[in-house]
Parts: structure tokens; C-alpha cells; sequence
């Protein structure tokens, strides 16, 4: 009897222990839903005051019992980590095939998007959902609807990643996610959600391995290295067969192989074939336009040659973009601004924390996108398969700390494009001991001082606008590359040198040319008082002619009435003033003849011109 007590003691503690937890946790839920509640009643009334009054009398209704409940529950609960943060990293969908110059990664055909790539993407966008909006800090609000504040889709600048994102959103947001006061005047409810993408020349993020010439020299290296040369020449004999293949001659070489840069080429032909041509998409246009016009090109080969030409880029695309040769140059601008974010910053690193910070991002990218990321976290790719499939995810989880608001992160990698195959946790003990999840802070200091700017010098890009202007997260200006000095005479002298000489020979120019010109006026001046004291008579003028006045007060000079200087006298007035005012007489007097306008002209003696000694004077002044 005592044991049964004892055990049904043990029950009801450990019931009673369960009860309050659940309580606890319960009431917890019911207070974020209260928030929700409160704040899904100030966004409706404030975006649709119209709305009708039992609409908002429900929402509010459910509002204040939530409060109700909130009210009752405990202010403490136990440390949880919640999921506030989802950045996802992507490989586009499906498409046509695509060929690519080995040296320096540019392409050479537009690789459009197709309808089975944009069912591949619209799959994973609803795996997102299903996977992440239950598990958030608020499964009430979390990926319900699109917010353009705390929600940001970026894509590359290319026809098949912009489609690839817009093709996600529709799965990952329902029609009315948009429009959630169902307000729209489209004849048809998408979900409306825009896709930024950057220059093509200044995606230094998500094609950051095609603007970057180190990795291109890299990759020169790479290709005349002994560990590629050995791989090729162990496979030589099948490299001569698949050279012999009229789909894959383009890629032959002089030496009559498809040597083994050119592989990926030669697999990503049939990969399209095989992804487009499967089982009831035969009479897709794609499958079709992938044809010999007797076979389809999934069958060019052998299922034992297929096997054997996978296996050889996956061996040659994971040299060329492992830690060994690309590093962090493809991948660390992109995991810096996803840090930016996962801290709690706004869009672009040089936000100074003010704006809304971000909830859900998606970067719809490239295979190599992903491969990069991957190298720049120190990680050789974990899978046999190497190459992304078409729609493959590779996705941060930020989770944060419910008491201490310290913020960790977990990386997943969805590598198929199937809506139900399992994501994969990666190991992560290279960052910070832990093989499934690290603090933030810890990827910040494993990163270590990589900036924009680092990254521009080390890759010598001089092209994209974040290396012109010398900007990043910081501020700080990028250092010029260092000119070299080809020790001509005329570099024996900075520009500036030469500048600041030139002022100063300019100035000491105006400086003499002034006081010359000075000196000259005052020599002038003197000859004209001279010559206007002793040599020039004063000239009368009948009244009925226009009198000469300098300035305007009774034919004086310099103000002056013509009786208090006596000194100075008056300059005559030239020729043509005089037939002028001559011809301005009023209209009942004979106009004045030649004649009388030469009686009143000066003695030939004095027709020289006088210039009047104070107009020098003011001049001078």
C-alpha cells in the first residue's frame, strides 16, 4: 500500500509538473497571439478604415480575449529559442542548356528558364512555407503575408533566376499574402511580390565568380596543373570517344579529346535532357528542342557513359570552386551581408542598424553561388554529387535566445528539387566546435576582417561600382593599385607639384602685370592735366544745341557745376553727338544743315579727343 501511495504521489507530481509547463508555455503562445491579434485590428482599420464594422468588431473581439487570457499568465518563461530569421541561398529552376567559356566563367547562351524549372521553384517556395512559418517566433504572422519592411527577394540580373524567384514567391506566399485586405483590382490574385536584382557588372554577391580575374587566373593554374593533367590523362580514351559524338564536337580539342575543362559543357547537355525529357514531359519543347531529330539527347549516351561523365565534373567543378582554389572569393561577400542581417541590420552593409530588420531573404543565384558560399566557410562540398540540382536550397536558420536575446544559427542544404525530400543539417564544428548550431558572434570572428574592400583588392576587380567608389560596411576608401613608375623624366614630379607651380608663376603674372599697368595710368594722367591746363581752349556752345554733361549736373565735372572748377575745363563733344542732338530738334524747326553742324564743331586745332582726367581717376580707383 505504502509503494502504491509512493507511485501514485510520484504520478500526480509529475502530472501536476507537466500541467504547469504546459500552462506556462500555453500562456506564453496566447500572449504572442495577443499581440498579433492587437496589431492585425491597428493595420486593418489603419489600411482600410472602410471596412465594414463587423469586421473589425470580430477581429477585435478576438483580441481582447487573447489580452483576457494574457492577463492571467506568468511574466517569466522558461529560456526557448525561437526562429526569427530564414535567409535562403538558391540554385534557379530548370532550363535550356547553357554553355560556358572554361577560362573566365562568362556564358555564351541565355539558358532561359522553362516551365518544368518554374514548377521545380514554385515546389520549393511551398516547402519553405511548410517547413518555417509553423516553427517561428510568431507562426500567427511569419511568411501569412508579404512585408516589404522585413521581407527582401534579390536575384541575379538573368532571365532564369529572376523568373526562378518569382516562380518561389507564388508557392511561398498564398494569392491574397499581397493583398491581405483583399483589395486588389487585378482580374486574378498573384502574389505580387518584388524581386530586386543588381547590375550585371556590379553583382559582386551572387556572380561574384565571374567578376573576379584572380579566380580566373586561378583557374588558368588549376588547368595546367599535375592534378588536373593526371585526371585527364587517366581518362583520355573516353574523352576521345564523347569527341567523336556530333553533340559534343564543338568541344574538341586539336588532340581530338573534349578536354577535361570542357566536361561540365558536355554534362550539363544531357543533365537538361534527362531533367526536361523525363518520364511525361516528352512533349515538352524543351525535350524536344533538345533532339538529334532522330533520338532525344538524354539517350546520346549510355547510361554507363552517363555515369562516367558525372563523375568526372563533379571531380573537375569541385577543383574549380573547392577551398583550394576559389577560397573566399566567390562566396564571402554574400555570408557578410546575410551576417549583416542575421545582427539585426537593414538591407545593404552600410545601414547603420536604423532600418527594419530583416525576417526572410532569398537570393536566387547559381550552382557556383552555392559551391562558393561553401568554400568561403572553409566546407569541401559533403555530397558525391557535387553540382546543385536545378532548385536546390541552401538555407540559415537564426534562432534567438528568449532571455538572453543572444542569436544562433543552423545551416541546411536541400540539394533536390523534390517538395518532399529531406533537408540536411551541415556540420558547423569548424566554426565553433558545435556540430549543428553556433552563435552569430562566432561566424563574425570566424569571417575575420574580410570586407568589399579586401575583396576588391584581392580579386583586382576595377570594375564594379563598389570598387570604384571605394565603399563598404565601413566606410573606408579602397587603397588605389600602386602606379609604376616607368622612370621618364616627366614622372620625375607628381601632378600636384606641377599644379601649385603653375599658381604660384599665375599670381606673380597678375601681381606685375598690375602695378606696370598702374604705373602707365598715372603717367597718363599727368600728361592729360598737363596738356588740359596749358594747351586746350574752352569750347562754347549755342544753347539752342545739346550741351556736354558728364554727370548729369549742369555740365560738370565730377559733380561739380563748371563754375567751381575753373581749372578743368569742359571736353568737347564729339562730332556725331552733335548732328545727333542736332537732328532731335522739334518738329516745327527746319532740321539743321551741313553747314550749321560744322559751325558748331570745334577749330580744327582742338578736334583731338580729350580724355577727361577724373573718369582716368576713376577708372584707376
Amino acid at each position: 500500500m505504502a509503494q502504491l501511495q509512493q507511485s501514485l504521489s510520484s504520478s500526480f507530481i509529475h502530472q501536476t509538473r507537466c500541467s504547469v509547463l504546459d500552462y506556462w508555455l500555453g500562456m506564453a503562445q496566447l500572449q504572442q497571439r495577443a499581440k498579433v491579434a492587437a496589431r492585425s485590428v491597428t493595420q486593418s482599420r489603419e489600411m482600410n478604415p472602410r471596412r465594414s464594422p463587423s469586421h473589425s468588431s470580430n477581429l477585435a473581439r478576438s483580441a481582447g480575449v487573447a489580452v483576457l487570457w494574457s492577463l492571467t499568465a506568468p511574466s517569466v518563461v522558461a529560456a526557448q529559442e525561437l526562429l526569427t530569421q530564414v535567409h535562403v541561398i538558391t540554385r534557379h529552376g530548370s532550363r535550356y542548356p547553357l554553355r560556358k567559356d572554361a577560362s573566365d566563367l562568362s556564358e555564351s547562351t541565355p539558358g532561359t528558364l522553362t516551365a518544368f524549372g518554374e514548377k521545380q521553384m514554385y515546389d520549393l517556395g511551398q516547402w519553405i512555407h511548410e517547413t518555417y512559418a509553423a516553427n517561428s517566433t510568431d507562426p500567427a504572422a511569419f511568411l501569412q503575408s508579404f512585408a516589404s519592411f522585413s521581407m527582401r527577394l534579390e536575384s541575379s540580373s538573368l532571365e532564369r533566376t529572376i523568373v526562378s524567384a518569382n516562380s518561389l514567391a507564388l508557392g511561398l506566399f498564398a494569392g491574397e499574402a499581397r493583398d491581405p485586405t483583399l483589395e486588389s483590382l487585378l482580374p486574378v490574385v498573384p502574389a505580387n511580390v518584388p524581386v530586386y536584382t543588381h547590375d550585371m557588372v556590379n553583382d559582386i554577391y551572387m556572380r561574384a565568380f565571374d567578376k573576379c580575374p584572380e579566380l580566373h587566373d586561378r583557374l588558368q593554374a588549376l588547368y595546367l596543373s599535375d592534378e588536373w593533367q593526371q585526371l585527364e590523362t587517366e581518362n583520355d580514351q573516353f574523352l576521345a570517344q564523347l569527341a567523336e559524338t556530333t553533340y559534343f564536337q564543338p568541344y574538341a580539342n586539336q588532340n581530338g579529346i573534349v578536354p577535361l575543362e570542357q566536361i561540365w559543357n558536355v554534362y550539363d547537355t544531357i543533365f537538361v535532357a534527362k531533367t526536361e525529357c523525363s518520364e511525361g514531359h516528352e512533349d515538352l519543347a524543351t525535350c524536344q528542342s533538345i533532339s538529334d531529330g532522330v533520338d532525344l539527347a538524354r539517350n546520346v549516351l549510355t547510361d554507363e557513359q552517363w555515369v562516367k561523365v558525372m563523375d568526372l565534373a563533379h571531380q573537375a567543378e569541385l577543383m574549380k570552386y573547392g577551398p583550394k582554389t576559389a577560397d573566399k572569393l566567390i562566396g564571402i561577400n554574400l555570408i557578410q551581408e546575410i551576417v549583416h542581417r542575421m545582427m539585426g541590420g537593414g538591407i545593404g552593409l552600410n545601414d547603420d542598424n536604423g532600418n527594419q530588420e530583416i525576417e526572410f531573404s532569398l537570393f536566387s543565384a547559381h550552382y557556383a553561388t552555392i559551391l562558393g558560399v561553401f568554400s568561403a566557410l572553409d566546407k569541401t562540398f559533403f555530397s558525391q554529387e557535387v553540382i546543385p540540382h536545378y532548385a536546390a536550397a541552401l538555407i540559415f536558420e537564426v534562432t534567438e535566445r528568449s532571455d538572453t536575446a543572444q542569436r544562433f544559427f543552423k545551416l541546411t542544404y536541400k540539394g533536390d528539387d523534390r517538395p518532399n525530400s529531406r533537408a540536411v543539417s551541415i556540420d558547423l564544428s569548424n566554426i565553433c566546435g558545435n556540430s549543428l548550431i553556433c552563435p552569430v558572434s562566432s561566424l563574425q570572428q570566424f569571417l575575420g576582417a574580410w570586407s568589399v574592400e579586401r575583396w576588391c583588392n584581392e580579386c583586382a576587380n576595377e570594375g564594379a561600382n563598389q570598387c570604384l567608389t571605394g565603399q563598404d560596411g565601413s566606410g573606408k576608401e579602397v587603397t588605389p593599385p600602386a602606379v609604376v613608375n616607368d622612370n621618364d623624366d616627366d614622372d620625375e614630379y607628381p601632378a600636384e607639384f606641377g599644379f601649385i607651380l603653375g599658381l604660384i608663376v599665375g599670381a606673380i603674372g597678375v601681381v606685375v602685370t598690375f602695378f606696370v599697368q598702374r604705373r602707365f595710368y598715372k603717367k597718363l594722367l599727368e600728361e592729360q592735366k598737363n596738356q588740359a591746363q596749358n594747351n586746350i581752349p574752352p569750347a562754347h556752345y549755342d544753347d539752342s544745341q545739346m550741351q556736354h554733361n558728364n554727370d548729369g549736373v549742369n555740365g560738370g565735372v565730377g559733380g561739380v557745376p563748371l563754375e567751381e572748377a575753373p581749372n578743368v575745363p569742359p571736353s568737347p563733344l564729339p562730332a556725331q553727338l552733335v548732328s545727333r542732338a542736332t537732328s532731335a530738334v522739334s518738329s516745327d524747326e527746319s532740321p539743321a544743315t551741313n553747314d550749321e553742324v560744322v559751325e558748331t564743331r570745334l577749330p580744327p586745332a582742338t578736334q583731338k579727343a580729350v580724355v577727361d582726367p577724373v573718369d582716368v581717376e576713376r577708372e584707376l580707383i
